[in-house]
């Protein structure tokens, strides 16, 4: 699906992160680790005066079109990635077997994030993202 911009897209691979742009201004991104053969995809951030134009689908799309043609898969972090592989499972075929990701968790069995030994949300984050990088 494409924008309702005409957005140009680049792999920056020295910051490790995918940005969108819409003439001289980056409107979004998306970032991502590697892990082993793995590419962890972290977050996915839209300027909000371009939100709810499909900026963030154009940009996801090329990124799981371009680790596929890599030949890798990816541990999804990012819940707004893990939506977009829901609903087009032509790409569920990248997410690692073994490493999936808590952005790939059906909604249902998304926790609060709140580490019961501690009540601190942010543990059980940490813990996700440590568990993605292994």
């Amino acid at each position: 699906m494409a924008s309702a911009y005409e957005l140009e897209i680049f792999n920056d691979k020295e910051h490790l992160k995918y940005e969108a742009w819409l003439g001289k201004d980056a409107i979004a991104d998306l970032t991502y680790q590697f892990a082993g053969d793995r590419i962890v995809i972290m977050r996915t951030v839209v300027n909000e005066s371009f939100r709810e134009h499909g900026v963030a689908t154009e940009l996801i799309q090329y990124v799981l079109d371009d680790i596929r043609r890599s030949g890798r898969t990816t541990t999804v972090i990012c819940p707004m990635v893990g939506e977009f592989i829901a609903a087009h499972p032509e790409y569920r075929d990248l997410v690692d077997s073994v490493h999936p990701g808590s952005g790939t968790t059906e909604v249902d069995e998304v926790s609060d994030f709140e580490d019961e030994a501690t009540g601190d949300p942010e543990d059980d984050e940490l813990s996700d993202v440590d568990e993605a990088l292994r």
